[in-house]
């Protein structure tokens, strides 16, 4: 193999790095971190935990997806362009597709169901707090149960989708790494 000097000539290095960051990240926060946390740690300290860890990592498995395709190992002929073309390009549904599926499933987590979770738990705990005061504070026991179930109804209903998207994320960037896998030699 003739030396050169440009990076942009091998990138699979830097793609092979990038996924095992976001598809590590993933495996842990969701099949090791987060279910020992949930069983371990009492649920407010729980809560404060998921409400500092989701943002980051959310944020990362959003900049890895482009990173991925960017990094993306292609031939000399291949350019970011044809390999984005499903008619040019036979292996799209298993490299590119799935790559667009995980930045889209992240940034939703990332943009609009991990801050609607985030709402909901400050509602439930502003509720708490009220229901500490007692009927005097503003809100009354039966009223502030009912409160509370609603907000559990909702939360278990928005923290189920942000499930799904995680789950079909973790897919995938597992389809790109089986993918990118079987061209090794």
């Amino acid at each position: 193999m003739p030396f050169t000097n440009s990076i942009y000539d091998n990138l699979g290095p830097a793609h092979i790095l990038i996924f095992g960051a976001s598809f590590g990240s993933q495996l842990y926060q969701s099949f090791i971190s987060g279910p020992i946390s949930y069983s371990t740690l009492p649920r407010q300290q729980f809560s404060h935990l998921q409400a500092r860890t989701f943002p980051i990592y959310f944020a990362l498995q959003t900049l890895s997806a482009p990173l991925l395709l960017l990094t993306l190992p292609r031939g000399a002929q291949d350019s970011l362009v044809t390999l984005c073309k499903p008619s040019e390009n036979p292996a799209f549904n298993t490299t590119v597709f799935p790559i667009l599926v995980a930045f889209v499933t992240s940034a939703a987590n990332m943009l609009v169901v991990g801050p609607m979770a985030g709402r909901m738990m400050e509602k439930r705990r502003k509720v708490l707090e009220e229901l500490e005061k007692g009927v005097d504070g503003g809100v009354t026991k039966e009223l502030g149960n009912k409160k509370l179930k609603e907000l559990g109804k909702a939360f278990g209903r928005v923290h189920g989708i942000s499930t799904v998207l995680n789950l079909v994320g973790v897919v995938a960037v597992g389809v790109v790494g089986w993918e990118v896998g079987k061209r090794l030699h």
